[in-house]
């Protein structure tokens, strides 16, 4: 049974929402959501025809006909069990972009990927130099430790790779991002381990049990800042789109590939080198003895300063919105350029943004000969005469030149900030349930200020909020509450042990007792960062800038 044959054809258009998903064991699926009238008239069908077949017919080959069991009517599911992840994803984006009218091929072409090639290759030259920092940094401060924490990383990075590559996810530079935050993730759980050990030692506790005890008591703020991450994530996975949901699926693989390799795979290596009488005793540099800063001393300074930055960080932002965005939120000019013979990617780059120009998707279809490329509104022609101008021998000729709309739609705009708030507000639901909810809203403030900081101090900079910048704040947000978390475990256990001190004294002294940590996990996201922003390139270097300005801001806060 067909209902489209039954009660004519009308296209999809009473689908609201198609996407891919998975059941319970894992298999693809198609999740479809009708709107108003799609709900009416497919419930009407169905609970007329229970018991029988209902055909999915694509391109006039049926695909499945699974019997109707009972009336659908906001939502449907379409599984098989032989559909692939990329027949689901196809099956999704067919059923949630219908054409009335047939559609024909006027125009094939292939082109080079959007990020080019100068920038995967320098991406990919800053990551070696960001991993090979944070290496030597980690093996020369913890020794034998730092060299377990390198060894759980590379695991933690098959993991994560290995998972990406199970459910063929395509990796963007959003999808990056969850990489980069899942590395410093997975570092920072390395130190939080070995500042808890180094405080066993230092009071004689025998290796083996301030090993023990070192995992035990990182436990907790290892285990809440992945979960507070992990709530968001899902709430991204499911309403988000594009970069959001990009980030959210790789934030969400690399947190589960994390914990195991922190709190399982650490474990063991430390338990097998016990065993085998490799660890006598475990040597750690320490360049801070028992820090007593007084944080909370100049706040009436450092608050009213802190105000006055984001102020004008944000006055800037709205006032230059205009020059600011890309073409991702803004639209744009969309060119084809027709060339004899090829100019480097870094090169016509290079060139352009010396003009004041800032290409997006630069591109070239080197079976066709030309370069493709999009530029605010009103710098199309001025960009092709730039480029004949600084490459006469390249013979740069203007084949074609269309409008396009902005990438990021209002559609996604409201999902984008629908899907955030929700995520914010879990984040503030568990830490509140976990410790109370003083320390929930100032891990919120705390957010706000690290992204609204780097937003500001971009706008200020000049640099232009294109769709990488957003994988970027969405990093600083991960890293803000990871930041938050840890903190708040340490004032929550001194308030356990300590209640008598003044809550001046209590928080300065939970901030005192993870100084170490902050300084060792900061500075290793500020090496690789830096790495990333000398060496990645425009494209990557503007996406570091942003988030070594978040890293930054968040350490400022901590003097707040």
């Amino acid at each position: 049974m067909d209902p489209c044959k039954e009660k004519g054809r009308d296209g999809g258009k009473y689908v609201k929402r198609a996407f891919r998903g998975f059941d319970e064991v894992g298999r693809p699926t198609v999740v479809i959501e009708f709107n108003e009238a799609g709900a009416k008239r497919f419930g009407e069908i169905t609970s007329n025809n229970i018991g029988k077949r209902l055909a999915i017919v694509l391109d006039g080959e049926v695909k499945s006909a699974p019997v109707i069991q009972t009336a659908i009517f906001k939502s449907a599911v379409i599984s098989g069990g032989n559909m692939s992840p990329k027949e689901a994803e196809d099956l999704a984006s067919v059923l949630e972009n219908p054409l009335e009218t047939p559609v024909k091929i006027l125009e094939e072409r292939g082109v080079d990927p959007s990020l080019g090639r100068d920038s995967i290759v320098s991406g990919i030259n800053a990551a070696l130099a960001a991993f090979a920092s944070v290496v030597l940094f980690m093996v020369f401060y913890y020794r034998l430790a730092g060299l377990v924490s390198i060894i759980a990383l590379l695991v933690n990075l098959l993991l994560l790779l290995g998972l990406l590559a199970q459910f063929h996810f395509t990796l963007t530079l959003p999808g990056i991002a969850g990489i980069i935050l899942t590395i410093g993730m997975a570092v920072d759980a390395n130190v939080l381990i070995y500042e808890r050990i180094r405080d066993e030692l230092e009071v004689g506790v025998p290796v083996r049990q301030a090993i023990f005890i070192g995992f035990n008591k990182a436990f907790s703020a290892i285990f809440d800042s992945n979960v507070s991450l992990i709530i968001p994530s899902v709430i991204l996975m499911e309403l988000g789109s594009g970069p959001l949901q990009g980030f959210a699926v790789t934030l969400v693989l690399g947190i589960v590939a994390n914990l195991f390799a922190a709190l399982v795979f650490s474990r063991n290596v430390f338990e097998w080198l016990l065993a085998w009488g490799m660890i006598k005793k475990l040597s750690m540099m320490k360049f801070l003895h028992k820090p007593n800063f007084d944080f909370i001393k100049f706040s009436w300074l450092t608050v009213p300063a802190a105000a006055v930055l984001l102020i004008v960080g944000m006055s800037t932002f709205f006032l230059r919105s205009g020059e600011l965005l890309g073409v991702d939120f803004a639209g744009g000019d969309s060119l084809t350029v027709a060339y004899k013979e090829m100019i480097p990617v870094a090169r016509v780059r290079q060139v352009l943004e010396e003009a004041k120009i800032h290409p997006s998707l630069l591109q070239y279809a080197k079976e066709s000969k030309q370069l493709i490329y999009q530029v605010r509104y009103g710098e199309g022609e001025k960009s092709v005469s730039v480029l004949k101008e600084k490459f006469p021998q390249a013979g740069f000729s203007l084949s074609r030149m269309d409008s396009v709309g902005p990438v990021v739609g209002e559609e996604l705009k409201n999902r984008a900030a629908l899907a955030l708030s929700l995520g914010l507000l879990a984040i503030l639901l568990y830490v509140s349930l976990r410790y109370e909810w003083s320390f929930a809203l100032a891990a919120g403030i705390g957010q706000l200020h690290d992204v609204l900081l780097a937003i500001g101090l971009m706008a200020i900079l000049g640099k232009e909020f294109d769709m990488y910048l957003i994988g970027a704040f969405l990093t600083i947000l991960g890293y803000s509450i990871n930041e938050k978390i840890v903190i708040s475990d340490r004032i929550r256990e001194t308030l356990k042990y300590k209640s008598s001190l003044t809550f001046k004294e209590i928080i300065n002294e939970g901030i005192n007792k993870t100084l170490a940590r902050t300084i060792m996990t900061g500075g290793t996201v500020v090496l690789a960062t830096v790495s990333m922003l000398i060496l990645g390139g425009p494209v990557i270097s503007v996406f570091s800038l942003a988030i070594l300005i978040g890293v930054l801001g968040e350490c400022f806060l901590l003097i707040l």
